[in-house]
C-alpha cells in the first residue's frame, strides 16, 4: 500500500512556538498511528524547515509561497483580486499534488480576536478547497463570530472535519452555528509529550536549578491589552512585586514567539531591562529556542506568568501552575474550563488594568493564591492532564481513520 500523502497548512513558522509544537506533535503521533506518511509542510525559511527536522526528526518538504502582486492600490479591490485570482490557482496547485488529505493547524485564527473580512476570506477558500480534497480543521478555536459573518460561517464549515480543541469552542460550533456530524471534541494538541521534551542541558546552559526561578512571557500583542508605555511600566511593577515575594528566586524573561518582527516577545523583554536595569536577578533569553527547550525552562520554574497561551500550557503539562493574562475566549476554554484551572486567568484585555496599576495587584492576589494552594493546584493537573491527553489521542485517532478510510 502506497504511503499516505498529507499537506500541512498553518505550521509556516516555526518561530511561534504554541502553534510550532501544536505542528510536532500532530506529525509526531499520526506518523506513530499510520506508521509511514509523507508530510508537506507550507514553511516560511529553509530555517523553519530545519527547526521542524530536529524537533521531529524527519523530513518536512516546504511548499513554497506563490508570489502574487496586486495591480490595484485599492485594498477593496485587492481583496476581490485575491478570492478570484489567487486562490483558484492555489486550489489547483494542492489538488494537483493529489494528497489524502489537507490538514489546516489550528490555533484561534479563525475568530474575530485578530481579523474580520479575513476569517471569512480564509473559510471561503477551505470551503472551496474541501469540494476537491478533504479538508481537516485540528486543534482549532473557532468564532463567535457576529453579523452576517456567522451565516457565512456556518455556510463555508458545514462540510468540514472540525476538532475543536475545548469544550466552549464546542458547544458554540453546535449550538450556535448548528454544525452536526463532523465537529469532534478534543484538547489542545501541546498537552501531549513533545518528542524532545526532556533535554536537562537548557537549564544548565542558563545556570537555572528546578523550582529556583520564576518564568515570566511577556507577549509583544501589546494592542490587545493596551498602551505600550503603562504595558512596560506594569510588567516592571510586577517583576519588582516578584523580586520582593521571592527574594531568593531568578526571574527569566522568556520569549515565546521571535517572528514575525513585529510579534518577537523579545522588544518587550528588551524594554524591560531598560526599564528594570540589568539587575543580576533577572534573566533575559534571547535565544530563538525550540519548543522543547521552552517548554523545559517553563517547566521547571517555580510558576509562570504568561501572556501566551502555550507558555501556561507547557507549565501545566510539565506539572507547575501558571497564571494567564487572557484576551480571547480561548483561555477560558482550555485553560478554566477544560483544565479546571479558572483561578489562574485573569481577564487582561484593555488599557483599564495596566494604565491604572491594578493588574500588579490582580497578579499578587493569583501569586498568594499559588503560594497557599501549591500542591492542591499541582493535584488537579496530575488528574485532569491526562484526560485531556486521552482527548487528544482520541482526535489523533479519529483522523488516522479517516485518512486511512479515504484509501
Amino acid at each position: 500500500m502506497n504511503t499516505p500523502k498529507l499537506i500541512l497548512l498553518h505550521a509556516d513558522n516555526t518561530y511561534n512556538l504554541g502553534s510550532f509544537m501544536m505542528a510536532i506533535n500532530l506529525v509526531h503521533y499520526l506518523k506513530w498511528q499510520l506508521g509511514s506518511i509523507q508530510i508537506e509542510g507550507k514553511l516560511n525559511s529553509e530555517s523553519d524547515r530545519a527547526r521542524f527536522q530536529k524537533e521531529i526528526n524527519s523530513e518536512c518538504e516546504i511548499i513554497p509561497y506563490i508570489p502574487w502582486t496586486s495591480k490595484h492600490k485599492n485594498l477593496r479591490l485587492q481583496k476581490i483580486e485575491n478570492i478570484f485570482l489567487k486562490l483558484p490557482k492555489r486550489i489547483t496547485e494542492l489538488a494537483s499534488k493529489k494528497p489524502e488529505a489537507i490538514i489546516i493547524l489550528g490555533g484561534d485564527d479563525l475568530s474575530e480576536y485578530y481579523q474580520k473580512w479575513q476569517v471569512i476570506q480564509k473559510l471561503f477558500y477551505y470551503h472551496r478547497l474541501n469540494h476537491k480534497i478533504p479538508v481537516f480543521l485540528v486543534g482549532q478555536t473557532i468564532g463567535p463570530f457576529s453579523s452576517y459573518r456567522k451565516y457565512l460561517a456556518k455556510l463555508f464549515l458545514k462540510r468540514l472535519y472540525i476538532y475543536s480543541r475545548d469544550s466552549i469552542s464546542w458547544k458554540y460550533l453546535l449550538e450556535d452555528l448548528k454544525l452536526k456530524g463532523k465537529v469532534f471534541l478534543s484538547s489542545d494538541l501541546a498537552f501531549l509529550d513533545l518528542p524532545n521534551q526532556n533535554k536537562q542541558y537548557t537549564l544548565k546552559k542558563y545556570i537555572l536549578h528546578d523550582s529556583c526561578y520564576i518564568t515570566l512571557v511577556p507577549s509583544a500583542l501589546v494592542k490587545q491589552y493596551g498602551e505600550f508605555d503603562s504595558y512596560i511600566s506594569s510588567w516592571a511593577k510586577i517583576i519588582n512585586m516578584l523580586h520582593k515575594k521571592f527574594p531568593g528566586k531568578k526571574i527569566v524573561l522568556l520569549p515565546h514567539v521571535t517572528r514575525p518582527e513585529d510579534c518577537d516577545d523579545r522588544k518587550i523583554i528588551s524594554a524591560l531591562m531598560n526599564k528594570a536595569g540589568n539587575k543580576s536577578y533577572i534573566l533575559p533569553i534571547v535565544e530563538e529556542l525550540l519548543p522543547s527547550e521552552a517548554r523545559f525552562i517553563l517547566g521547571h520554574g517555580l510558576f509562570t506568568i504568561t501572556g501566551r497561551m502555550h507558555a501556561a500550557i507547557s507549565t501545566f503539562q510539565m506539572r507547575k501552575p501558571a497564571i494567564s493574562l487572557s484576551y480571547s475566549v480561548k483561555y477560558k476554554g482550555i485553560i478554566g474550563e477544560d483544565l479546571r484551572m479558572s483561578e489562574l486567568i485573569i481577564e487582561s484585555k484593555g488599557n483599564d488594568l495596566w494604565k491604572s496599576g491594578n493588574i500588579v495587584e490582580e497578579i499578587n492576589t493569583k501569586v498568594d493564591y499559588i503560594t497557599r494552594d501549591y500542591d492542591k493546584i499541582i493535584t488537579v493537573l496530575n488528574k485532569r492532564i491526562p484526560e485531556l491527553q486521552e482527548k487528544v489521542h482520541a482526535q489523533i485517532d479519529d483522523i488516522a481513520n479517516k485518512i486511512r478510510a479515504t484509501r
